[in-house]
């Protein structure tokens, strides 16, 4: 284990990352106590519903896979998706986001849960604290929101650092993991590396691939609909480090400066909404929108898509500069223009491909709604951000420039998901059902045969 990290970044980056499997038990140690406790009528099913499955199928299968975002917020962030398994059912899902705070030790848990088998019942999001003392060796998990009542967990690193054993506890029940890690570990070199590289500026485009590549593939854990547009925007990047070279650009140099400075306001919106702070105006209503599980694959690309050239072109162009007078970029500019027309067409049928390909011929019956996917309607909201990037740079009308940017996201959203016409709706609706039905998430299966091999047996 490293010796030089906080306790916090020790537990979570160096001993904790990686997947986990195991054997997940569930005891209910107080009957009467259970009975006076105001936790309500469908956690109480829940609870009965439990106890009932742990005398007929005995102790459960427990995996998890929890993977190090050193360079998210303040002092790093940890994901971990957890399943409690049992005959191919999942019985419990839980999401979590670890915001490691930088005293070295306290952090905040943002997570989602699902009770039960059925994917739409008995979902919940909550928060609470956490702590990791003992120089990374244990972990405290205070006031966890659980079956109508609130719980403490402990979990305990084994000396081979491989093992943990857990157990959480109520006022009336309690539970019991034994788990060990399988795969491959990850160790001190690989945390230092990411580490001493991760806040480093980002220089070049490989930088932004390599980490849209990563919110891609977390998001595709988690079933995220932001990975729709992080896989868009991971295309398109591959495509402009391809293509840049190729085309003659008067400065080169800017066009990389303003795809730099463009997508890191993607990742502040990002990593805004993941952390509870306060998100951009432009993005807030798009995640609301796309978080709501009402919106089909082609509108979750379409308003994110929206959001971030309305929203953050301008703002990376005022970043960078060279928008006015003789030493302008528009000539450049616009011929990125020609970048995003090669990858239009690719991007579209990408995503649908890969997150709905049975439904992919009714998402083109959203109509008007795609037009941003065209050149036409690319190059227009590009002249836009231009236009507003111009004012931003004038004092007198920065303050209008701001307000209307911010506007405009939240219109495009009214516009997108609330068409005027009442047939046109209820076509929308029932594209939006199927497309939900049949929505794929790639490369979420991470509970593998080796997984299952490395559970303990059961007594």
């Amino acid at each position: 284990m490293a010796t030089d990290l906080p306790d916090h970044q020790r537990y979570y980056f160096s001993v904790g990352t990686g997947e986990w499997a195991g054997r997940f038990s569930f005891s209910l140690d107080d009957w009467p106590a259970f009975w006076r406790d105001h936790v309500g009528f469908w956690n109480r099913v829940l609870t009965i519903g439990m106890v009932v499955i742990q005398k007929v199928l005995g102790s459960l299968t427990i995996l998890s896979t929890l993977r190090a975002f050193p360079a998210w917020g303040q002092a790093g962030v940890a994901t971990n998706v957890v399943r409690i398994r049992k005959l191919g059912l999942t019985l419990y899902l839980l999401q979590e986001q670890y915001e490691l705070h930088p005293n070295g030790s306290d952090l905040l848990v943002h997570s989602k849960e699902r009770i039960g088998p059925i994917p739409f019942l008995f979902r919940s999001t909550k928060r609470h604290p956490a702590r990791i003392d003992a120089q990374g060796w244990h972990a405290t998990y205070l006031d966890m929101p659980l079956l109508g009542t609130l719980w403490t967990g402990h979990y305990q690193v084994l000396e081979d650092e491989d093992h943990i054993d857990a157990k959480l506890t109520c006022r009336w029940a309690s539970t019991s993991e034994v788990i060990a890690r399988f795969g491959t570990r990850s160790d001190d070199r690989w945390f230092r590396k990411l580490r001493e590289t991760a806040p480093s500026p980002t220089t070049d485009l490989s930088c932004i691939i390599e980490r849209l590549q990563n919110y891609r593939d977390w998001y595709d854990t988690v079933h995220d609909s932001r990975a729709i547009f992080t896989h868009a925007y991971l295309t398109i990047t591959r495509i402009f480090d391809q293509q840049i070279p190729k085309k003659a650009f008067d400065d080169p140099n800017w066009v990389v400066a303003l795809d730099i400075a463009f997508a890191e306001h993607y990742f502040q919106a990002l990593d805004a909404f993941d952390l509870g702070e306060e998100v951009p105006a432009g993005w807030r209503p798009v995640f609301v929108a796309i978080q709501g599980g009402r919106t089909s694959v082609l509108e979750e690309l379409v308003l994110c898509m929206a959001a971030h050239i309305v929203h953050d072109l301008p703002l990376a162009l005022h970043t960078v500069g060279r928008t006015q007078g003789e030493r302008s970029c528009v000539r450049d500019f616009h011929l990125a223009n020609d970048i995003l027309e090669l990858g239009i067409n690719k991007i579209q049928a990408e995503v649908t491909w890969r997150y709905n390909p049975v439904l992919r011929w009714l998402d083109s019956l959203s109509g008007q709604e795609d037009e941003i996917l065209t050149n036409y309607g690319i190059r227009l909201a590009r002249a836009v951000a231009w236009f507003n990037a111009e004012r931003l740079a004038n004092p007198t009308s920065r303050g209008e420039a701001l307000a209307s940017i911010a506007r405009s996201s939240a219109i495009v959203v009214q516009r997108l998901l609330r068409p005027s016409l009442l047939s046109f709706t209820v076509v929308l609706r029932l594209v939006r059902l199927f497309s939900r039905l049949t929505r794929v998430w790639p490369g979420s299966d991470v509970w593998s045969t080796s997984a299952r091999r490395a559970l303990p047996e059961s007594g």
